[in-house]
């Protein structure tokens, strides 16, 4: 087997933890909403396990992505609803795109209420092939890595249309439960397809380029409706380490992706690893 990394820089800020030394729990931790804080991330995405090797070449990035994400304002939506949003660049060496998500915080979590121009927040590397090649997944096809790293990344199905309207969760996505314990469980999203579920699975300290920190494990559980309604899958493996600094590592195992041709006749299969670390940051 053959694997292929490729390095970028990203910023994701959905989630956070704590920068003390000792893994204990805090039952006053906030995430880190001000206007001003920002993010930047490196993120290594890797296929791994790929059979037959064959294949290898049609995967290979080619390309470095970068990302920086920063709490831009405030903004009042359905009239109500007082959010923060959060702007998203992610460029690489000759684009730059932005994407806008809008979180409200409160007493009781962090709850993503919508976004605008999200279906093109994900700025992937051009894969080696001149052929047109889909991606298959759990019976469903993505007609690029993009739309594929996309659903994985954002938890949204497919690829949104990128325009300046918001779209709101339905319901808002409750991204932390507070106060954070471990053991605690909760509904992220669920829809016709499948659900996701979030648990915090302890506390663990995590060094990263910018720095040492002690921070939350929390795992995304994933169930597709059709499946072992008791079992969660193990096709994916999603974990956010979090601090009260932000998101400082996230791992995403995706397995068994098939790549087919434009008939859908199978070409290989391989496993897609993401690995996010946090580079830099300004919280105040």
């Amino acid at each position: 087997m053959k694997k292929i990394g490729f390095t970028l820089l990203l910023t994701f800020i959905i989630i956070s933890c704590n920068e003390s030394t000792g893994p204990a729990e805090d039952p006053n931790f906030q995430y880190p909403v001000k206007i001003g804080n920002a993010w930047n991330y490196n993120l290594l995405i890797s296929f791994i396990n790929i059979s037959p090797d064959s294949i290898a070449n049609i995967l290979l990035p080619i390309d470095t992505l970068y990302e920086n994400i920063s709490i831009t304002g405030k903004k009042v939506l359905q009239d109500s609803i007082q959010t923060y949003a959060l702007s998203v660049e992610n460029k690489d060496n000759e684009t730059s795109i932005l994407s806008t998500f809008y979180y409200k915080h409160n007493t009781s979590g962090l709850y993503r209420i919508g976004y605008k121009n999200l279906g093109s927040a994900t700025t992937v590397p051009k894969i080696n092939s001149d052929r047109r090649i889909r991606f298959k997944v759990h019976g469903q096809y993505y007609n690029t890595l993009k739309e594929l790293l996309h659903t994985i990344t954002h938890n949204i199905p497919g690829l949104p249309a990128a325009d300046d309207s918001v779209t709101y969760e339905n319901p808002p996505r409750l991204s932390l439960q507070y106060p954070l314990k471990t053991g605690a469980q909760w509904m992220y999203f669920m829809n016709e397809s499948y659900r996701i579920e979030k648990e915090i699975a302890g506390i663990e300290n995590i060094t990263v380029p910018a720095g040492r920190f002690s921070c939350y494990k929390i795992v995304y559980l994933y169930n597709w409706f059709g499946d072992n309604a008791l079992n969660w899958t193990e096709d994916i493996e999603y974990t956010d380490f979090v601090s009260d600094k932000g998101l400082v590592l996230r791992k995403i195992i995706y397995r068994n992706n098939i790549l087919t041709n434009d008939n859908g006749k199978e070409l290989g299969r391989f496993d897609l690893q993401d690995v996010y670390e946090l580079a830099g940051y300004t919280v105040e």
